[in-house]
């Protein structure tokens, strides 16, 4: 990929986290949660797909695997999956264990975690812990945690394709999801 290209989508992809953010910001104000959410980008637009109430791992798995489907047929060259999250922040010098998960680690801490991809394999993420007032309403956030930028793990992991489907392979991911009831927004004229 040129280096023009890659500056571009690192460019755009910043610019989606900051829309991200701020939008998450003006939802957890209003409505104290935010339910995750990703925002795509294409050369003709974004595109905007909010998530139900997770109710099971399958839920979770559905969502992605649709997200994943969906960036190929739409074109997608970033997008941004927003969600709050349980996360332990390492302190400096000190090597997590890996074998507690998040949710049950005695350092949890309540964030907004915003995760990023552009095509080129560029790749952002930010983790902004969520500060509470004594009733538990939202009141900001601490300062934002950058973590490394590079491929996540887990079911949210890599939701656009490291490069530009080609055209057979978007073919097959907007027949793919005609087939499940979705209807392609038309490019703008």
């Amino acid at each position: 990929m040129h280096t023009d290209l890659k500056d571009t989508n690192r460019s755009d992809l910043e610019t989606l986290m900051l829309a991200a953010q701020k939008g998450a910001e003006a939802t957890l104000q209003k409505c104290d949660d935010v339910m995750p959410v990703f925002t795509g980008l294409t050369p003709s637009g974004s595109f905007v797909v909010p998530s139900e109430d997770f109710q099971t791992d399958e839920d979770k798995e559905a969502f992605s695997f649709f997200i994943r489907i969906l960036c190929i047929a739409a074109g997608a060259v970033a997008g941004v999956l927003t969600m709050e999250s349980w996360v332990v922040l390492p302190r400096p010098g000190e090597r997590l264990d890996l074998g507690v998960r998040a949710s049950l680690h005695p350092r949890r801490r309540e964030a907004l975690f915003i995760s990023g991809q552009a095509l080129g394999g560029i790749y952002a993420h930010r983790a902004l812990p969520i500060l509470r007032d004594a009733g538990g309403k939202f009141a900001g956030f601490e300062p934002a945690e950058a973590l490394a930028p590079k491929p996540t793990l887990g079911r949210f992991a890599r939701l656009l394709p490291d490069r530009a489907p080609s055209d057979e392979e978007s073919e097959a991911a907007v027949k793919a999801l005609t087939t499940i009831g979705v209807r392609m927004p038309s490019a703008p004229g």
